[in-house]
């Protein structure tokens, strides 16, 4: 079992976190991870929700001889593992425990498949650990030396390109997100069996940030603007629009646009993955070239005072039949009732000023 943390309790329900006694490595859980947030916020929610849950269940305000003589040991604990753990003028730790989510170093087994270390990385520090009967050797290094490395798609997303005669500094596996990448891997595979291929699986080439450059957006000719297959235009950042162009967000534009007869074309800003393996692109304004900006957003403005006074309209058509509706009932129980006469309810709550003849100005509802 992987225990975290180490709380006693007293008779009086009063906790005590005193994880420090019997865990040694507990100096790395006093702050919340700070190396690869992005992927640690469930650890960073846990520690907070620890922090929160142990404030419920302390009572601050209750001073004893024995809770001050353990707080004085497990002060003593903590300053004693935080000298073992410092790690500063070339004393590191020998505990594995000590180097996960450090701020300036990191071991060689903890390095993700999307790190890279640097060819000129150098080892500050050689550890042996014996583990299930086996010792092996850990090598702690830099975190600086330490490269986030992504495939050229994602790099794309992020606004940026491979630069030409880059060749990848890792080669890892695909692992396809949706239902078509899964089929075609899988056709991969046995086709790759069939002709003896040394890789049985797609692969992709992974680049770091030094590999890359800004993306060029394509240059647009006789006023023709840049499509896709799929007949859209990828645009993840905002410097990925073309020169000469504008992003138009608002929503019928393009349909305006189709009226005018004015070229416009749907702006890919990300993609959602959602059960099932299928991916559906986000669509978000639509491009088209400069020059037509104010024509259209002129011809939006007026088709929209148009929907307005048409939504007005419908709203003031169906309060008229609503009042319409109500007097013709009102009509037909005062003829009801001077023709049949009424209940005594019926007199109280009518107003019997309300006649037939005073009804009579109301035919224009």
């Amino acid at each position: 079992m992987d225990m975290k943390y180490v709380v006693a309790y007293e008779n009086d329900g009063n906790t005590r976190n005193v994880t420090g006694r019997y865990l040694s490595s507990y100096v790395d859980k006093l702050t919340p991870p700070t190396r690869r947030q992005q992927r640690d916020t469930n650890s960073i929610n846990s520690f907070m929700f620890f922090k929160r849950l142990m404030k419920l269940y302390t009572d601050s305000e209750k001073h004893t001889e024995n809770l001050q003589r353990e707080d004085e040991e497990l002060a003593r604990i903590m300053e004693r593992t935080k000298r073992e753990s410092n790690m500063e003028n070339g004393r590191f730790s020998n505990k594995v425990a000590a180097y996960k989510n450090h701020e300036k170093f990191v071991l060689f087994s903890m390095i993700h498949k999307n790190e890279y270390l640097r060819p000129s990385a150098k080892p500050v520090h050689k550890f042996e650990v014996i583990s299930r009967g086996k010792t092996r050797t850990e090598t702690v290094f830099l975190l600086s030396d330490v490269q986030i490395c992504r495939p050229k798609r994602v790099w794309l997303h992020e606004g940026r390109i491979i630069k030409a005669g880059q060749k990848p500094v890792k080669v890892e596996r695909i692992k396809p997100r949706t239902l078509k990448r899964t089929r075609e891997a899988k056709l991969y595979e046995i086709w790759a069996n069939e002709d003896d291929s040394p890789h049985s699986q797609q692969q992709q080439g992974l680049f770091t940030y030094e590999q890359t450059e800004l993306y060029q957006p394509p240059v647009i000719v006789d006023g023709v603007l840049p499509r896709n297959e799929y007949g859209n235009f990828e645009c993840f950042k905002p410097h990925m629009l073309p020169l000469g162009t504008v992003k138009l967000r608002q929503k019928g534009m393009k349909s305006i646009a189709k009226k005018l007869g004015i070229d416009c074309v749907d702006l890919v800003v990300g993609f959602s993955f959602e059960t099932g393996g299928q991916a559906h692109p986000v669509f978000d304004g639509v491009m088209v070239c400069k020059e037509y900006e104010a024509e259209l957003v002129n011809t939006y403005n007026i088709e929209m005072e148009k929907v307005r006074q048409n939504q007005l309209k419908e709203k003031s058509d169906i309060a008229l039949n609503r009042w319409r509706v109500y007097l013709v009932r009102l009509r037909l129980h005062i003829r009801l009732t001077k023709q049949y006469g009424s209940d005594g309810d019926d007199d109280k709550n009518m107003d019997h000023d309300v006649t037939e003849d005073n009804l009579a100005n109301t035919n224009h509802y």
